[in-house]
């Protein structure tokens, strides 16, 4: 864009684990809508779209998101959704009313913490299951952090612990979890495998600095699982 500059985001870190971010975007390049004929080409051939609530930044963005998810749902695609609510953008106006059609669109969720009772009228985590679940979402993975996660359907729950890493950088961690897990679902892995597989993504993740570096790839989450296992075998 030759007349905005380029989006930056900023995070601060705390001595309670607890972040706080500056974004730079609603007036950057990256704050505006750039259509063209190749991504309309690849959003009509889409069978599966993952929504993040930090990509509600504006209406022209929600609305975007909201109508791709409904052309994905009626040629029979699926969405998912993990909220990554920041306090910083929950002032948007609109956005809960946005968050909430998505909601009753999506087939996987994804929220962390207190997220999963947020977008709901309950105020516990098993009603909150319970209330998502009767609006149609057909699997919940719920993010905990150092607390593991828990996965649910109409028929399974499974909780698993997370894994005892050294914690260089958590920015990004929710993201490669939800990324890795919501790969794994699509190509028909177990949830409880999925599950497992996601919670070393995220905890390999951690031990990256920088929000982006510690992705990973198959064979690395295999790597990452066998070094733990030396370890634990060792310790």
């Amino acid at each position: 864009d030759p007349d905005r500059p380029t989006g930056s985001a900023f995070v601060r870190y705390r001595a309670d684990g607890t972040r706080d971010f500056v974004f730079n975007i609603k007036h950057s390049a990256c704050g505006k809508l750039h259509q063209s004929a190749s991504i309309d080409a690849l959003l009509a051939d889409a069978n599966h779209l993952h929504i993040m609530g930090s990509s509600l930044s504006s209406r022209d963005f929600v609305d975007l998101n909201l109508n791709t998810a409904q052309a994905v749902k009626a040629r029979g695609g699926s969405i998912s959704f993990d909220p990554n609510l920041r306090k910083e953008i929950l002032t948007m106006p609109g956005l809960s009313d946005a968050m909430a059609e998505i909601l009753s669109l999506s087939d996987l969720f994804l929220p962390s913490g207190d997220e999963l009772t947020l977008l709901t009228k309950a105020t516990s985590d098993q009603d909150a299951v319970a209330e998502l679940l009767q609006l149609g979402v057909n699997g919940i993975v719920h993010k905990n952090g150092s607390n593991g996660a828990t996965y649910y359907d109409r028929t399974d729950t499974y909780s698993l612990a997370a894994h005892a890493v050294t914690e260089v950088d958590p920015t990004g961690a929710g993201d490669s979890f939800g990324g890795a897990f919501t790969a794994l679902w699509l190509q028909g892995v177990a949830p409880k495998e999925a599950l497992s597989q996601a919670i070393a993504v995220g905890a390999r993740a951690v031990t990256r600095r920088g929000p982006m570096e510690g992705t990973s790839t198959p064979d690395e989450i295999r790597n990452f699982l066998s070094d733990l296992q030396k370890e634990e075998e060792q310790s």
